[in-house]
């Protein structure tokens, strides 16, 4: 039976150099970073040089390198930004979300509904948010607006610089700042960017997350260029007073080194997966699976790494099921999402699918250690589970 892994967008698998450097810390660096003595000091400044070198590796200059804070997550990075504003004085103004977003964002909707604020909802169709969506919700009262930068369901990339610029033009229109934030969670590894030239477009924060690129889970990242965010958790006054907690130095090593190597390699693995991509799309389409391609398919409007289908007349649960007793893991939507009372099959509803799409809906996410085999054995998999339950 072969046990292949096409869940990436929910998880990927630590590479052997981010956990062996995770070792490598754990038995070097034992002291707590805050503390005073020669063991604190050798950590704190480890994190330091670690925090310089995330800064280049996402494209910042290295007099950067206190915009980026280090977190236990992306979740906890979107979190810090969307709940900063529950501090805000007494001005309780709109908030801007798309329809693609997250749960780690959506769930705080209700959090600022009954605190005061307005939530207007940008559409976003197969994911893709346009600059036109977001303007025409623009209003004077806009004090913050999020969108995804790729859809972890579907893949979608949204032209994150192009709409900061239209936030960002808006706000000297005004004479006031909106606060831009992007969860940049699904980006790093499946498209170029420097964080740099999106400060520049106007993106005030961004969120990461270490295990969506080969690094043990336990460390994200938040980029953040404005100092009116307040701490979200009160503690011993790490990061620079925004996140309180001992940092996990072994994990944030760990995702440095994970986040140079897929940096250094992305264009041969964007290269390699948009292969791969093809390959399992010929293949679905010379066989009997009757099937509609959810993501995006025009160039430039999605990434290569994350593909989700609606195999018609076949519930998406029930294909997960089959092809893991194959030993082949899929994805139905996301896996935050699953955890939840309500499921993505909303989500997708929202981005203008029916409700026979949402609930047929499987996600394929490949890794850059998959091979033109391991997507032959998927489409034969799949094409059996198909004959067998459709």
């Amino acid at each position: 039976m072969p046990n292949l892994y096409f869940d990436n967008a929910s998880t990927t698998f630590p590479s052997s150099k981010a956990k062996g450097e995770m070792l490598r810390i754990l038995e070097n660096y034992p002291g707590n970073p805050s503390s005073s003595h020669a063991y604190g000091k050798d950590a704190k400044r480890f994190l330091e040089e670690t925090r310089e070198d995330v800064a280049t590796l996402l494209g910042l200059n290295k007099s950067f390198k206190n915009y980026i804070y280090f977190t236990s997550s992306a979740t906890e990075a979107n979190n810090i930004v969307l709940q900063s504003l529950l501090n805000s004085p007494s001005f309780k103004g709109d908030v801007i979300i798309t329809n693609s977003e997250h749960p780690s964002i959506t769930s705080n909707v209700g959090i600022l509904e009954k605190m005061g604020f307005r939530i207007l909802r940008a559409k976003a169709k197969n994911g893709i948010v346009t600059r036109e969506a977001v303007e025409e919700l623009l209003t004077p009262n806009t004090v913050l607006v999020e969108s995804i930068f790729v859809n972890n369901i579907l893949g979608s990339k949204n032209d994150i610089a192009d709409i900061a610029k239209c936030v960002k033009n808006y706000s000297l229109r005004i004479g006031r700042r909106i606060h831009f934030h992007t969860d940049a969670v699904q980006s790093i590894g499946k498209t170029e960017f420097s964080l740099s030239s999106l400060m520049e477009c106007g993106v005030t924060s961004a969120s990461f997350s270490s295990h969506k690129f080969y690094s043990p889970r336990g460390a994200g990242i938040l980029f953040l260029s404005s100092d009116k965010v307040q701490a979200l958790s009160q503690g011993g006054g790490q990061e620079r007073g925004l996140r309180g907690g001992t940092e996990n130095i072994a994990a944030i090593g760990a995702m440095k080194v994970a986040l140079e190597d897929v940096q250094n390699n992305i264009k041969n693995d964007i290269k390699k997966i948009s292969i791969l991509r093809k390959i399992l799309l010929d293949s679905l389409s010379s066989s009997k699976v009757r099937f509609k391609v959810l993501s995006p398919t025009l160039d430039g409007s999605f990434v290569p790494n994350i593909l989700s289908i609606a195999l018609l007349g076949l519930p998406g649960e029930v294909c997960v099921r089959a092809l893991q007793e194959k030993g082949i893991s899929v994805g139905t939507t996301s896996a935050c999402a699953s955890n939840a009372k309500k499921s993505d099959k909303n989500a997708l509803a929202l981005m203008g699918f029916s409700r026979s799409e949402s609930a047929s809906a499987i996600r394929i996410s490949f890794s850059h250690s998959q091979t033109q085999d391991d997507v032959n054995a998927l489409s034969d998999a799949l094409e059996s589970v198909y004959s067998c339950y459709a």
